[in-house]
């Protein structure tokens, strides 16, 4: 389940011996496994048979809320949910879960309660920042978006798409084109590297330079885009490249 071999997981599973097939912990594991490939009723039915087994054993009780949140019922997430944490005072899933759940309802201070609860047990989680992101986003509350911005130091993809939906919606169409370019900072300085290194082992590469070119005016490195530019004789037109570098 760690390694996200899910179907591996299953199959190891179906062979277990009859004898312990009916455990609890069985039916939490297979109960994870359909949730991750989105067999999610599935994953409720694996879910119930661990309640009934070990009624107050915490991760079928933090399953079941998530694969309600993934069908779209978030009523029946927020009643699961709340016997999780009831369970599990100090589950950080338990809490994320219930947070949510209300969020989907659109319950947004009940969302941002139970993710400032999963902070307090584990202050550097980041599905906890997306979480607020998302809850501020839907309240429009600007500056607690922007707060919670400021002091997330790396976002999943997802997360960063909705940075940048936050700025277009502030009207700050430059920081929101900045944001973008920062996340794919990285690559794009890969990318660069390689490339100046491919055409000082072979200046005959010049296919490369267009790339090269758009990649250096993403990034603010303008002078460079004119530079590499003007060694380009090839077909591919660059005036527009130039056009933003000037």
């Amino acid at each position: 389940l760690f390694t996200e071999n899910y179907l591996a997981a299953l199959q190891t599973l179906r062979e277990v011996p009859n004898s312990q097939k009916y455990g609890p912990e069985r039916h939490s594991y297979l109960g994870a496994a359909y949730l991750k490939l989105h067999l999610y009723q599935a994953a409720i039915k694996e879910f119930e048979e661990a309640i009934k087994a070990a009624p107050r054993e915490s991760d079928p009780w933090i399953g079941l809320p998530s694969s309600y949140i993934e069908l779209g019922d978030p009523k029946k997430a927020v009643d699961q949910a709340k016997r999780a944490t009831e369970i599990e005072q100090h589950s950080v899933d338990a809490w994320l879960a219930l947070g949510r759940a209300h969020w989907q309802q659109q319950n947004f201070d009940q969302a941002e309660q139970a993710a400032l609860k999963a902070r307090e047990l584990d202050a550097g989680n980041t599905a906890v920042s997306d979480l607020l992101l998302h809850v501020y986003f839907d309240r429009n509350d600007a500056s607690r978006f922007q707060a919670e911005l400021d002091r997330t130091s790396k976002l999943p993809k997802a997360t960063q798409d909705l940075a940048i939906r936050f700025f277009l919606r502030q009207g700050q169409f430059g920081r929101a084109y900045d944001w973008k370019t920062r996340q794919e900072r990285e690559t794009l300085d890969r990318s660069m590297l390689e490339t100046e290194l491919t055409l000082k082992r072979d200046p005959s590469r010049t296919d490369l330079i267009p790339q090269l070119v758009k990649n250096l005016v993403r990034v603010g490195r303008y002078e460079d885009a004119v530079s590499a530019a003007s060694a380009y004789k090839g077909p591919v037109a660059l005036d527009l490249e130039l056009g933003k570098a000037y």
